[in-house]
């Protein structure tokens, strides 16, 4: 293949070569890789290299990589300077977040949220609520709503089912069903219409940290309305389906575990009895989901590939 493409270099000396002719080079070790195939497709390649030829470079292209990489650096050192810096309360540093936010709607390193929240979830993210279309939340998801918003809210919140006594605030069994959010430029859906969107990596709250995080699928998305310091609140919560995690004896049977830097694991296909409600600071990121029955374990399974760019 090599003495191939220095003939084309003799007999066609004016013609450049082309991603193609490069990976032809490799064709051996795309073999041994992947087998047999049909095709190997360098159109990705073909495409940034056009990208590349339109672009204005004064005639140095060969600094175009150490330019890239700088500008990435540049880029990644600004996303976290703010979202990591508590700026001050004030309108000219909250219209420069909005705009930063506004600018760079799509979150570059997966689905990270709280790391693009400096001014707390209140600003981070506006939802609004449709009074005409709120229901009333069955009784064991708003137990499981109480729960989780004592946990996360400044302020004692209990149920609207408790003692007349207990003096504190009460929470509300109204809420709105959505099919999909957005927040910080990532979407969440429910099950169905966006299939992709509802699969997602997680974590509970209070929870130690563990080598890979949980995983299920969004069955439910609902708006809730609470008033903190006379400020209405109004913030989404997920209602998903945890996927099992492999049993001992299962665990050696999953060909992912062994390469860590894959963000890759085996889960059994099957859902836990119970849902799980989540607030988005639990969500860790969107996951790549493959379903397939292996059959050393004998049961469907599902592969979680994390997309979670950190």
């Amino acid at each position: 293949m090599e003495q191939y493409l220095r003939g084309l270099q003799q007999l066609f000396e004016w013609h450049h070569l082309v991603p193609n002719n490069h990976i032809s080079l490799h064709l051996r070790e795309c073999l041994e890789l992947f087998g047999p195939v049909h095709a190997w497709w360098a159109y990705p390649f073909e495409r940034f290299n056009g990208l590349l030829q339109g672009l204005n470079t004064n005639s140095k292209a060969d600094a175009i990589p150490l330019t890239f990489m700088r500008y990435f650096y540049i880029g990644s050192n600004l996303r976290w300077l703010m979202s990591t810096t508590e700026w001050p309360d004030a309108a000219p540093y909250t219209a420069m977040a909005e705009s930063f936010h506004d600018t760079f709607r799509n979150a570059g390193r997966g689905t990270r949220l709280a790391d693009f929240h400096p001014f707390g979830s209140e600003n981070a993210n506006t939802f609004e609520y449709n009074v005409k279309k709120s229901a009333t939340l069955p009784r064991a998801l708003y137990d499981l709503l109480v729960d989780r918003v004592q946990r996360i809210s400044r302020l004692p919140f209990t149920s609207l089912f408790a003692p007349m006594a207990d003096r504190r605030p009460r929470l509300s069994t109204e809420v709105q069903y959505v099919k999909s959010v957005d927040c910080g430029g990532v979407k969440f859906a429910r099950e169905g219409g966006h299939g992709r969107n509802s699969f997602v990596l997680f974590a509970l709250p209070d929870e130690q940290t563990s080598t890979f995080p949980r995983a299920g699928r969004i069955e439910d998305i609902f708006l809730h309305v609470r008033v903190e310091d006379g400020k209405s609140i109004v913030e989404p919560f997920f209602v998903v389906h945890e996927y099992e995690p492999l049993a001992d004896e299962h665990l050696s049977m999953d060909p992912y575990r062994r390469f860590p830097d894959l963000n890759t694991r085996l889960f059994y296909a099957k859902s836990r009895s119970s849902p799980v409600l989540l607030s988005i600071a639990d969500i860790k990121a969107h996951f790549a989901a493959y379903f397939y029955e292996p059959s050393d374990i004998g049961q469907e399974c599902v592969v979680v590939r994390s997309l979670d760019r950190t």
